[in-house]
């Protein structure tokens, strides 16, 4: 599988210096502090990136649109057109399916499983314009398929806008958490009324007895 460059060289473009260097070399669970700070930075390009998206959606359907209009004996043209949106359509998924495993893990502090971590990974990789081996591209096309096979069979486009608005508007917390106390219903008290006779009282009903 080959993901087409107009498709993802915009995206690239968009999200430099979102993942610094390095990241998606290794397989690891991402860190919960590493996310914030690229979720911080995606947030400040988060109109960009939805512009983007949608330009992408705007091509896919234009090429779906080219591939219903061939005639049935131009085979090769069609097979050919075929294979490009059927990858185009991985990548959409793979990239709708990426944020919203990051936004998950941020509002849910759960850890990814084997397959997601490689993905995770791989997907990260290839945002931060570097090139994925076989396995590493393999493991993004098969995490896609298990679940998105039936859209991508019947040519459906995904669009990624979704878990953008998330990224844009997820709060980050800790603050709040930090400095935030638990409240606390603390029992009624009520000081007991206590009667204190007084002498010049007593003096006044001994001079004005009641009749």
């Amino acid at each position: 599988m080959k993901i087409p460059q107009q498709l993802l060289a915009p995206i690239v473009g968009v999200l430099a210096g979102c993942f610094g260097i390095g990241v998606g070399l290794i397989i690891r669970q991402p860190e919960i502090n590493e996310l914030h700070r690229q979720v911080a930075k995606l947030q400040k390009k988060a109109d960009e990136l939805k512009e983007t998206v949608r330009k992408q959606n705007d091509e896919i359907s234009a090429l779906i649109t080219r591939y219903r209009a061939l005639q049935v004996w131009q085979v090769i043209q069609k097979h050919d057109l075929r294979k490009q949106i059927e990858e185009s359509l991985v990548f959409q998924y793979a990239m709708n399916d990426y944020f919203s495993l990051m936004v998950d893990r941020l509002e849910t502090g759960r850890d990814f499983n084997e397959v997601e971590t490689a993905f995770y990974a791989a997907f990260s990789k290839m945002l931060d314009g570097k090139e994925l081996d076989a396995d590493q591209m393999e493991s993004v096309k098969s995490y896609v398929e298990a679940t998105h096979s039936a859209q991508i069979e019947a040519m459906t486009p995904c669009d990624a806008s979704e878990p953008i608005e998330r990224i844009r508007n997820f709060e980050d917390g800790k603050k709040e958490r930090f400095f935030h106390l638990p409240q606390i219903d603390l029992p009624k008290f009520e000081i007991p009324k206590v009667e204190i006779p007084l002498p010049w009282k007593k003096e006044s009903e001994e001079e004005h007895p009641d009749k």
